[in-house]
């Protein structure tokens, strides 16, 4: 025989009513879960508002609905057995040094849990293959298995005298620099990003320099172009073609002869460097700071 569903128990719910207050009365609610039971005295709750059950007297909604909310049925055994494997489960994983997913919560079954533990929560649910409140069984087991699983290569590793040799070296590094202190660690990261940051200043303070040194030169404000545009008025063709107030002589590649170089400092396109110097006019290299070194196609 099926044992009686949930709706089934709520219609043969009685209601008394005593100075003013409502008692529920529902044969074998005893034998259900914590969350059944809260479940038939809400269906009980609605068949009364409905109407669907009489009463000895006349019933406040409200007053009976806030007394419902108040009662708290008994947990069962089950229930209490439940919490006391999860909470050994928990604390076995702390010893064993496995982080649990979740905090210990006192409810069960779980109800209500934070937002950031809902997905492993859900995924501990999948993975142990039904909906009990087993999470820390399973992660406990599934730990069991990865730690057999690494014993057992470990073990395999200790007849290799080189891993030893090597983990001992590395030991004995983290002993000689203090690594395993964590006030140490939190110390030596302090102080590279102390480095970092003077370096990042000592940049800062190269950029400048070179920022002042380019507005200092009057040369670098202009483009070859504009200035010609603008002294032409004034000096006519001949000083057009004298662009920059710096010239210098240099040592041609191999075949070439001795000739002349104009020494620019900001950069022009091949039409404008033949326009100004002739369409031989050839961009010999970059200069340190970033100027160009042009050979003008009609030096002798």
């Amino acid at each position: 025989m099926d044992p009686p569903s949930l709706h089934e128990l709520a219609e043969e719910a009685t209601f008394e009513s005593y100075d003013g207050r409502t008692i529920i009365s529902i044969p074998n609610v005893e034998k259900l879960s914590g969350l059944d039971q809260l479940k038939v005295f809400k269906i009980a709750e609605e068949q009364l508002l409905s109407g669907g059950q009489r009463m000895s007297s006349a019933v406040d909604s409200q007053e009976l609905r806030s007394r419902l909310d108040l009662l708290t049925p008994e947990p069962s055994g089950e229930e209490e057995s439940n919490k006391g494997w999860m909470a050994e489960a928990y604390r076995e994983l702390e010893r064993d040094g496995c982080p649990p997913c979740h905090p210990l919560y006192d409810t069960f079954p779980l109800q209500d849990p934070a937002e950031k533990y809902r997905p492993i929560i859900d995924w501990w649910r999948f993975y142990g293959g039904d909906l009990e409140e087993t999470f820390f069984c399973e992660q406990r087991r599934d730990w069991k298995n990865f730690r057999s699983w690494q014993s057992q290569r470990r073990a395999l590793n200790a007849t290799d005298e080189r891993f030893n040799r090597y983990v001992a070296k590395i030991r004995e590094c983290r002993q000689k620099y203090s690594l395993d202190k964590p006030s140490e660690r939190v110390a030596y990261a302090a102080a590279v990003e102390c480095k970092q940051n003077q370096l990042q200043l000592h940049q800062n303070l190269l950029d400048w320099i070179e920022q002042q040194r380019r507005a200092m030169d009057p040369q670098s404000r202009l483009l070859p172009g504009e200035k010609r545009k603008r002294d032409s008025d004034n000096n006519g063709h001949d000083n057009e073609m004298q662009m920059c107030s710096k010239r210098r002589e240099c040592t041609a590649g191999p075949g070439q002869q001795h000739a002349k170089v104009l020494l620019l400092t900001r950069r022009i396109t091949r039409a404008q460097r033949c326009q100004l110097y002739g369409k031989d006019a050839q961009l010999v290299q970059l200069g340190r700071h970033g100027e160009l070194l042009v050979q003008d196609g009609r030096a002798s």
